[in-house]
């Protein structure tokens, strides 16, 4: 076959993929609600495969990722070879079914605490600011049998992965799950040490702040989620969830992004996580389901799912292979609309915050940013020995990770398997820090070259320089083009350590 004999069964491909993905995404919308079948989904999932497992496609793919004189089409090759390597895993029938067997452990679970039923929103807010020590462990340890329920199935769900992995050439799945998005091990142990180490006496002094505050002999993992928020976080009256809407059409209005904005679709529902952003298709069918109440966190759980749909509202490619980006990226789009929420600007004039108290709050982020990191590295560390190192102890390798990054005891940790990005966003926890240092990095870029991020060309150069493109060049240099240095964690060490914004 020759190359414009190629090219034409790859455009035929993407048309394909596009009418179908409509389906699928669908699909996704409905299965995160618990309203799709496990039949249904295996049907959607099996057809997804048999459009991207095509042999002849693969042919393509081997002959010309490479050799193709055609920059365009390399591009929609390797964009089609890492949907194709993810799919050979993830579409794996024994994958999809273990998978699916978890998800719908997770959605289903009967949540009882002090002998009654609850919602995982109601179990967040005990966490968050139940102040008898005893009601928080008995809510943290909620989901303690859930784990045991799934805890089999997800260590076959890792053996298999990496058995799926190990047969392409990698050493395990986590290798190759980091390089489908465009990272790679060394790289990410680099950024992680330098948070780590960069922040390390901020984030001792808040550990024996919380202490003495507390009161209490020991602190657990969740007791420091407790100390910040009840010693780091703004006050939830000035965040209450029946404002989340008004919040974001002030700031599109502000960034010229409201058009996009009112064609999102917005759902209020319990579901296991805060939001979730499904794209059903480009431009003009997005939808957003979000597990609100009050508070600072919440709103910027809006924000962040806001930025996912206006990522996907501007992009203009032609190929449907580039109407989606690693998640990484994604992440970074998501939170760098996330970080306007603490934009000094928008907590006086919107939140209406006191002077006073906005300037106190860059020395609360600086200390909230730092324990989040910390937090998520964690959990980002423990999935890379998951997979590494599956015949191990993973529940004494959780412990070691929460003693080693969060400096606290461990001991009542005694769920692991429960966590749902295990099943259903496999090494994607690490993409929340990129995303943190991506929408420090764009931040600081905007503030350069407009002197403020609220200002009405702010949505016009995140369009033209992040979302337009698409996935029609790689990640990592929209963001060199756009912030004039190759990503780092460096201006997001800088504003942990003085606060944000550090100007």
């Amino acid at each position: 076959m020759n190359e414009i004999e190629a090219q034409k069964v790859i455009v035929q491909l993407d048309n394909e993929l596009e009418n179908f993905d409509r389906e699928y995404e669908k699909g996704r919308w409905l299965k995160n609600q618990g309203l799709l079948s496990t039949t249904d989904q295996f049907d959607l999932e099996g057809r997804r495969a048999h459009i991207l497992l095509n042999q002849e496609v693969q042919n393509i793919v081997d002959e010309f990722v490479t050799t193709s004189k055609d920059p365009v089409f390399r591009r929609v090759l390797l964009v089609l070879d890492r949907l194709i390597k993810y799919a050979k895993v993830e579409s794996n029938q024994s994958v999809y079914e273990i998978r699916s067997k978890i998800e719908q452990a997770i959605v289903n679970y009967p949540i009882t605490i002090a002998g009654k039923r609850t919602t995982r929103t109601e179990i967040r807010q005990i966490l968050r600011s139940e102040k008898d020590p005893m009601l928080r462990m008995e809510a943290i340890h909620c989901f303690d049998e859930l784990s045991r329920l799934v805890e089999k199935d997800v260590k076959e769900l890792i053996i298999k992965r990496n058995s799926i992995a190990q047969e392409m050439g990698y050493k395990h799945f986590g290798d190759l799950g980091l390089i489908l998005q465009g990272l790679n091990r060394p790289q990410l142990s680099n950024w992680f040490n330098s948070i780590i180490q960069s922040t390390d006496s901020i984030y001792q002094s808040f550990v024996d702040e919380s202490i003495e505050r507390l009161n209490q002999p020991h602190l657990y993992p969740h007791d420091l989620s407790y100390a910040i928020t009840q010693f780091y976080t703004l006050s939830d009256k000035y965040f209450l969830s029946e404002k989340l809407s008004e919040s974001i059409y002030w700031l599109a209005d502000r960034i010229k992004i409201t058009y996009a904005l009112s064609r999102v679709q917005i759902d209020y529902v319990d579901i296991p996580f805060q939001g979730l952003c499904v794209t059903i298709h480009v431009p003009d069918d997005i939808r957003i389901l979000i597990n609100p109440a009050d508070g600072h966190t919440y709103y910027v759980t809006f924000f962040h799912e806001i930025g996912h749909a206006m990522h996907s509202s501007y992009i203009t490619q032609p190929h449907h292979l580039f109407r989606d980006e690693p998640g990484p990226f994604c992440e970074g789009m998501a939170q760098t609309m996330a970080r306007f929420v603490d934009d000094p600007e928008w907590l006086i004039n919107f939140a209406q915050l006191p002077t006073e108290l906005v300037n106190k709050y860059k020395l609360i982020w600086r200390t909230y940013n730092i324990f989040h990191m910390r937090a998520l590295i964690t959990q980002a560390e423990f999935e890379w020995q998951m997979y590494a190192e599956p015949e191990t102890n993973l529940l004494n390798s959780l412990q070691t990770k929460q003693r080693d990054y969060l400096k606290v005891s461990s001991s009542e940790t005694l769920a692991w398997a429960d966590n749902s990005y295990w099943a259903s966003y496999p090494f994607y926890v690490q993409n929340y820090v990129v995303a943190e240092m991506i929408a420090s990095q764009t931040h600081l870029a905007i503030r350069k070259r407009f002197g403020q991020a609220i200002q009405a060309e702010c949505g016009a150069w995140l369009a033209q320089n992040y979302w337009n493109l698409g996935g029609s060049i790689e990640w990592s240099e929209k963001i060199l083009h756009a912030t004039g240095t190759e990503l780092s964690p460096d201006e997001l060490i800088l504003e942990m350590g003085k606060g944000y914004p550090p100007e």
